[in-house]
């Protein structure tokens, strides 16, 4: 739930107009997701800086 939550956010903040979203309690780099889930931490960081 954790990333969906996450991407949920991301795009609601995109399309108000916001930038620079940072997802601090779930992506820190000590978080185990740096090391399984960097595809889809590319994948929505690419939605961030593509605008």
């Amino acid at each position: 739930m954790g990333k969906d939550m996450a991407e949920f956010v991301v795009g609601r903040c995109l399309a108000a107009g916001f930038h620079g979203v940072v997802l601090t309690s779930d992506a820190a780099p000590h978080h185990p997701m740096w090391h399984t889930d960097g595809d889809w931490m590319r994948r929505v960081d690419s939605r961030i800086t593509a605008g």
